[in-house]
């Protein structure tokens, strides 16, 4: 049963939450680039903690630009070739957590939301899912089901928080009410 959890953070927000995951789970993790429409890649590029990912909390206009996977540091990735580069498919490497990025809009209007996701509840993935959503529930704030890192928040009626894309009517957008 794959499960999801949408968010709206900063880089800042998304960096706390996830060097304190790292911190509390009984493994290492590394976050192996999935997606993302700005790179062609002919190779998986991986990072040893969350603080190495380049252009964290930036996107342009929707959400699930770039994915990430979330797996032990010592796992092989399976990998899939296609014509404009490799990718990374979390459904053929089930013992992960799916993370695409909160992210500010190209001009700083707009927070896009992110996700983290499993396809299967197995072994690593329930794990480490189940530490991510913990340390939600305990460091942001829930609003009808979607969460709030602090910074993220306190930037409420300062910008919009996108739940399609930055091209969509506002009323589209999520409105909290905190």
């Amino acid at each position: 049963m794959s499960r999801r959890i949408n968010f709206f953070a900063t880089e800042k927000d998304m960096v706390s939450l996830l060097k304190e995951v790292e911190e509390t789970i009984p493994f290492d993790v590394k976050y192996i680039l999935s997606y993302d429409t700005s790179i062609v890649t002919e190779k998986v590029l991986e990072y040893k903690n969350v603080e190495q990912i380049p252009n964290l909390g930036r996107l342009t206009k929707h959400h699930s630009e770039k994915s990430f996977l979330i797996t032990r540091s010592d796992m092989k990735p399976k990998v899939k070739k296609t014509p404009i580069g490799v990718k990374v498919i979390q459904g053929e490497n089930p013992e992960s957590v799916g993370f695409d990025p909160s992210g500010f809009s190209e001009d700083g209007s707009c927070v896009i939301h992110g996700i983290f996701s499993t396809m299967e509840e197995v072994g690593l993935s329930k794990e480490l899912f189940n530490a991510i959503r913990r340390l939600m529930n305990k460091h942001f704030t829930k609003v009808r089901g979607w969460y709030f890192g602090d910074e993220v928040k306190s930037l409420c009626g300062q910008v919009r928080y996108i739940c399609i894309e930055v091209n969509e009517p506002e009323e589209y957008d999520f409105h909290p009410e905190f």
